[in-house]
Order: C-alpha cells, then structure tokens, then sequence
C-alpha cells in the first residue's frame, strides 16, 4: 500500500481513473473535507494494479475499503493485519443489480456479507412534539434516582464499550475519531443516563456534522433493560437536536434488529429507500 499524501494526490488518481474506465465499478463516496482529514492524520492508502485501485482508510481496528475499477474488472483485495470492511450503498429497487456489481470481487476475495442496514428519519420537531408525552415518566424516573447528564471525556471510552459490548454497534461500524476531535464535539454528543449511585446505565450518542446528524445510538445495560431509560433519552435528545438547530435526525438501522426496528416505528421515523450492506474480510493469520 502507498500511503496519499495530499488531497491534489487523490484528485489526480480519481481523475486517471475517471479517463481510464468512465463511471466503472465504485463504492468511493469521499467528499473533499474527509479526504483532507484522512490525509492530515496520515490515514489514507491506496493500491493500485491493472484493471484500477483500492483505496484504504485506516480505521485502528480495521480498514474501510474501496475500489475504483473498470466494469467487469476483479479487484485484488487481499487479507490485512486487520479486517477490512466494504460498504456500499444503494435504493431498494437496485439492490439485485448493485449486489452483482460487487458480489463478484467480494467473494472471490474471501469477503463475508456481515449486514444489510436501512436509513431512517425523523423531523426534530416531531421528534421533541413525541417526546413531550413521557415528560410525566422522565420526572418519574429522576424522582427515583435517574439522571440524563452530558458526558465527560473520561466517560467516552465507556459509552464506546458499552455500545460495542450490547451489540448495537460493532466495532468496525464505529468511526475513527481522535482525542482532539472527540473533545470538539458538541457536548451532549455523548449522553448517559446515571443512577442515584452515580452508576452509568445507559448511553447514547449522536454527533452533528455540518448540520447533520451521524451515529446515532443508543445502549442500556442488561440490567437495566425494560426499565424505562429509552424514553428519557428521547425526550432529552430531541431537544439537545432543536437546541442545536438540527432539522432532521437520522441514522442506520439493521434491518433484522426487530427491537430497534420496533423502537424507531414506534417514535414516527421514516424508513427510506436506503441501504447499506457491509462484507468483512477477516485479518490474515
């Protein structure tokens, strides 16, 4: 792998291969700001060979990867030190043919289809309109001892094991942020509900990019599942949102998640027609 050293770089060999091979066969959806932070933290590789190239970002525990290749070309990915994860979007009616487009690299590769989510919607000021309704149940639960606090950073770490551990996120869905970036976030991005011992509960995160909101999650702790604490962070997140003048609030969901697919209908959100599904290559041995 070479390593990208500035964002010129890139452009160029974009370029090359938009002459070469037209629209080819691409899951490439970089827009210029990420390429520059890519670059800036030295994170960004490439792997060229006949029929086109590889692109990979490094991720620490794993490498998100793509290609720019000619139509019908087979892209030599190889297995890594680390996994390497492949993500593709598409619309529901282009599913058949987007899954040919790919599958075939994919597979040859050694690559394993690992999950297929769907994009969801909801308006911020529907979303806080829903959530007034539990605002009786959130002052319940604080009489019992609940609390809804933005995180500090010592607490980022574990609200990252904690989604990884409940299974809402997988490590390798997890993006990459450094210890500066994370300290930049708005705070709220990293919400936790404590009990009266101080003890964490559950968590949730949402951050806002350009006015967009990205990786939107939320997890509970085994022990305190079915006691309530979702709709706390409801009714506290969907201000946070109109508070930070966001206008919709959206994210990914699995679609054979049926709990959280359940959860989302019954809050109002809107299921696009938008997928993503993400294949695995396991790191070599």
């Amino acid at each position: 792998m070479q390593k990208i050293g500035t964002l010129e770089q890139y452009k160029n060999i974009m370029q090359e291969m938009k002459q070469r091979y037209g629209r080819g066969v691409s899951n490439v959806y970089f827009m210029a700001d990420e390429v520059e932070r890519y670059v800036a933290q030295d994170r960004l590789y490439i792997r060229e060979f006949d029929a086109g190239c590889v692109f990979y970002v490094d991720e620490q525990t794993h490498y998100n990867t793509f290609i720019y290749v000619a139509d019908d070309a087979i892209a030599p990915i190889p297995a890594r030190e680390k996994r390497c994860v492949f993500r593709y979007v598409y619309r529901g009616k282009d599913a058949e043919a987007t899954g040919r487009k790919f599958s075939g690299t994919l597979s040859v590769n050694g690559f394993h289809k690992e999950d297929t989510s769907v994009e969801v919607r909801l308006s911020v000021e529907e979303c806080v309109q829903k959530g007034a309704k539990v605002e009786k149940w959130v002052q319940k639960m604080e009489s019992q001892g609940f609390s809804c606090v933005c995180a500090e950073e010592p607490q980022f770490r574990e609200i990252e094991q904690m989604f990884c551990a409940s299974g809402v996120i997988k490590d390798y869905q997890m993006a990459y942020r450094t210890r500066e970036e994370k300290k930049a976030l708005e705070k709220g991005s990293y919400m936790c509900i404590l009990d009266r011992n101080g003890n964490m509960c559950a968590a949730s995160f949402c951050a806002i990019v350009n006015g967009i909101t990205t990786g939107g999650s939320v997890a509970v702790k085994e022990e305190y599942k079915m006691r309530g604490l979702v709709p706390m962070f409801t009714y506290y997140r969907s201000r946070w949102l109109r508070d930070h003048h966001v206008t919709y609030s959206q994210g990914w969901i699995e679609t054979d998640n049926m709990p959280s697919i359940r959860l989302h209908e019954s809050l109002g959100y809107e299921f696009r027609d938008r997928y993503a599904d993400e294949w695995v290559l396991d790191a070599r041995e």
